[in-house]
């Protein structure tokens, strides 16, 4: 399940798949892996300013403080966390969008798509 990166004109900054993250350990989440290859500077928070994150699976809330601490601008995701939970491993159920709303110094928009599509992908991913 590849977590792709792009800011200003849409090009691909920083991405994950599967093999990097396994490779990582169960803590590399990937979309820190995904930040982590876009960053130029790993000491600088912030960096990433503007950038949009595409995932597919709403984002913990770890990875979520993550993305709105680097202030992305925009956050695409296909499978919410209950579906993740449901279908595919035990996640701690917080809303990417309750998570933002938290922290009232970071906007950020949050967009839900192609659900259906990515609930097969974790329904085939856990066979």
């Amino acid at each position: 399940m590849a977590r792709l990166l792009s800011i200003g004109g849409g090009e691909i900054i920083g991405r994950s798949d599967s093999k990097k993250v396994k490779l990582n350990g169960c803590y590399t989440h990937p979309e820190f892996v995904a930040i982590q290859d876009a960053l130029k500077d790993n000491n600088l928070y912030g960096e990433l300013k503007g950038a949009t994150m595409y995932v597919s699976t709403e984002p913990c809330p770890m990875c979520m403080g993550a993305i709105l601490y680097e202030e992305f601008d925009k956050l695409y995701y296909g499978a919410k966390l209950e579906d993740s939970d449901k279908y595919y491993c035990p996640e701690v159920i917080i809303s990417c969008e309750d998570i933002a709303k938290a922290t009232k110094n970071r906007k950020i928009e949050i967009h839900n798509i192609m659900r259906k599509e990515a609930v097969e992908v974790l329904k085939n991913t856990s066979k």
